[in-house]
Parts: C-alpha cells; structure tokens; sequence
C-alpha cells in the first residue's frame, strides 16, 4: 500500500555512517510500478494458492515485494500531512476539532497504487521517525511488531508539546481470491487532542485490489470506519467504496447524538464527500442516491457503502470527475488534500539505528529489489526470514512466547505503549550525543 508523495529523493550511496538514516518509503523510482508478468516462477507461484489463504503467512517471491517494511509505510503516511491534526489544538469549537481530526484521518486513506507490497514487519522489528512543525514542535512516531502471526503492530504518535498522541495497535491479513485480494484489517486506534480522546476501533478501511493476475488492475478502499469523541458527542462515520465510473470515493456524516451538547447555531448534522486524496466536501445537505443507484449494494459487493458521492458523481446529470473542482450545490470544500503540503520524515542517524530496526533488518534486501536482481533479492529474503524462523524456534523449544519491548495490555486487553514513554516518546528518537 502506498500513495504518491510530490518530493523525489535518491538514496546516497555515501558509506558515511554518521550520516541521517533513509527510508524507500519516501523515496520514488520506477521499481514501484513494476509490472509483474505472469509467467515462469510468478505463474508457477500463483498456482499453488489456495483461495482464502491468509498471505500474510505466506513467504512472497521478491517480485511481488517494496524494498521496505510495513512499518516504514505506516510511520510515512501517519506523518505526511500531520498538520491537519495539529489544527485541532487552534480550535475552539468541539465540532471544528472533530473536523480536524477527520481531515487527517482523511489525508491516510488516499487514493492507492499497490503493483507491490510492503514486507511484512519481523517480529520485533521497530521504526522511529519524526517531523519538525512549522510551530518549533517535533511530531515522533514510533511502532513495534508485537506479534507475528496474526501481524500486530503496536504504534505510538506524539507531539509532547501540543498535547496530541495516538496510540493502539493494528493487525491485516491479505484474503487470496481467484483474480482479487482482499486487505481485512482490524485492531484499535485513540487520537488524543489535549484531554479529548477520539476512538477508531477499526483503524482503517478494508481494501480490495481487482484483477491482479488478468485484465486491468484496480485498488479501492471499501467498507465503513467510524470516530468517536465521547467526552463531546461527536461521531463521524465515513463509507470507502469504488463508484461506477473506478473513481475512488469516500462519503458519510458528522453528527452528535446528544443535542445539549452542540453549540448554539451548529447543526447536529454534516455530510462529507469526495475524492480519496483529492477534494472533501462538507454539506448540511443530505445528497441521497440519485434514483438509479438506489440499491444497498456497491460495485464490490459490500453492503451499506456510498450514499452522497453516488448521488454528487454516479448519475448522468451529476458533474463528472472531470468537474471535480467544482463544489456541488449546497456544500464547501472541507480541505483540498492534493494542495496540502507533504513532509517527509526524518530517521535517526545509521550508526545509531537500534538493531531491531526495519531500515537495520531489511538492508541488505533493498538494493537488490530496487536493481531488479530477484535471485540476489529472494535468497537475502530466505536468509532474513530463516534468522527470524529460528528465533521463534528457539522461543518455543524454551516454552517461552515473545515479549513486546515497547507496548503491553492494559487492563481492558488494549495495546498500549508501556507508560515510561507517555509524554516522553522523543526518547526513543536516538541523537548524537
């Protein structure tokens, strides 16, 4: 999974270790819409795949791989338009707060290309990044894999000085199909905005990616995320789907349920539409299905998805995409994510990346992917994953299971980070001392 930054960077071929770490996940090059022929050891690959399989435990030929983990894909896109959030803390209103929430959450689930995948993370690996605000502010982001099968992530954000954080856990698996995958994912998100907590118990949208193997390959998020701030009584429910014309779209609704609590003049409902990664409208008018698409089925098959952006971009006398920029009756532009401004992280020194590190770990499988040498990139990946397989091995032969480093369950059986790093995550950032 992975969306397009603006910014392109080579990676240095200096040995300097004193020099700043790099991530390919912020880089771009033409390894990343590679196409895959089907044919020879890929045609003989698929064949053996049964449908349903979970891919995750899976071992992938290098072709079909990024030269980066997960996590590194994650701690990119979680700080690429961090700003939106931060917004938050300028907000007086619940409402705008919400809102600006809701534009970052936005701005993660933009609109896909996925000819490849990351690798999946190693158990134990880690990854520590960070971005430096406009305000004098640090926004750090870290993540650790604290399971293995089924793929848990523990992740922690934190801007100490603005009072914002997020913390949770996330898990995927990848469903093989006949000529489709399906990306399920689950696990459970808290955005914290000064004493306001917003809840994601799912913390980002399935994704479907059609016609991998035969005809022309598209990728959609689909189904339903919802946030919700108790403490204010605002939930945003939003609907992912891919509409008739293979535009993907995101629609749904803010509202508060508890009407004492909404501001005099507020409505207590909003409508939002639009583009993945492109322009959100918000709208006080409820844009129904336009008569032809009033079933309660999308194009994926998935139930109770796409109500306005059906009615704004799926009928004939609706605008085309074409029209995109121009604001349906009724309705203002929310945030325009294709104009707001991308950042891209910082790492910690090379010399001082923790060993577990995912820019550590996956080193030596990087160059060899990126040089399309795939016999060179598939026997580096055996070695890692044969590393990692006898790890485990040895953990069980001693009864023992793996212990996260970082993140443990609280006492509602939620991941959080361990509490030595609340408020004190640039810790974890190692400088030069």
């Amino acid at each position: 999974i992975s969306f397009t930054l603006p910014q392109k960077q080579t990676m240095s071929t200096e040995s300097t270790s004193s020099r700043p770490s790099k991530s390919y996940s912020d880089i771009r090059g033409e390894w990343e819409e590679r196409k895959i022929p089907v044919a020879g050891a890929v045609k003989s690959f698929i064949s053996h795949l049964k449908v349903g399989q979970d891919l995750t435990k899976v071992s992938l030929p290098s072709i079909f791989l990024r030269p980066y983990s997960m996590l590194e894909e994650f701690g990119s896109r979680s700080l690429a338009q961090f700003q939106l959030l931060t917004k938050a803390t300028t907000q007086e209103k619940p409402l705008d707060r919400m809102l600006s929430v809701l534009e970052w959450f936005l701005s993660c689930t933009k609109d896909e290309t996925f000819n490849h995948k990351p690798l999946n993370p190693a158990l134990g690996e880690t990854h520590v990044c960070k971005v430096d605000n406009n305000d004098g502010s640090s926004t750090y982001y870290f993540s650790e894999q604290i399971s293995h099968h089924p793929p848990v992530t523990g992740i922690q954000v934190e801007n100490a000085k603005l009072k914002i954080s997020i913390t949770g856990a996330y898990s995927f698996n990848i469903i093989f199909r006949p000529n489709s995958l399906t990306v399920a994912t689950a696990g459970r998100l808290q955005i914290n905005v000064g004493d306001e907590a917003y809840i994601l118990e799912k913390p980002y949208p399935d994704m479907v990616i059609k016609n991998t193997v035969l005809g022309k390959k598209s990728v959609a998020w689909v189904g339903k995320v919802s946030i919700h701030c108790p403490s204010t009584g605002w939930i945003a429910e939003l609907n992912y789907d891919l509409n008739k014309d293979s535009v993907k779209v995101v629609d749904g609704s803010i509202m508060n349920l508890e009407r004492t609590k909404v501001a005099k003049g507020e409505p207590n409902t909003l409508y939002i539409g639009g583009k993945c990664g492109g322009v959100i409208y918000i709208s006080q008018n409820e844009l129904k299905y336009s008569s032809e698409h009033s079933d309660s089925k999308s194009d994926w098959g998935i139930t109770g998805v796409s109500t306005s952006l059906k009615q704004w971009w799926g009928g004939s006398a609706q605008p085309t995409l074409k029209d995109a920029d121009e604001v349906p009756e009724g309705a203002e532009v929310l945030v325009d994510l294709s104009k707001e401004p991308i950042h891209v992280p910082t790492y910690p020194n090379e010399d001082l990346l923790y060993p577990t590190s995912s820019q550590v770990i996956w080193k030596e499988l990087a160059p060899p992917i990126i040089a399309y040498d795939l016999e060179k990139a598939d026997e580096v990946k055996r070695k890692i994953e044969e590393s990692q397989r006898a790890k485990r091995l040895q953990l069980e032969s001693e009864n023992q299971v793996h212990k996260p480093t970082y993140f443990e369950k609280d006492s509602k059986d939620v991941w959080q980070i361990k509490p030595e790093y609340v408020g004190n995550l640039s810790s974890l950032f190692p400088v030069p001392k």
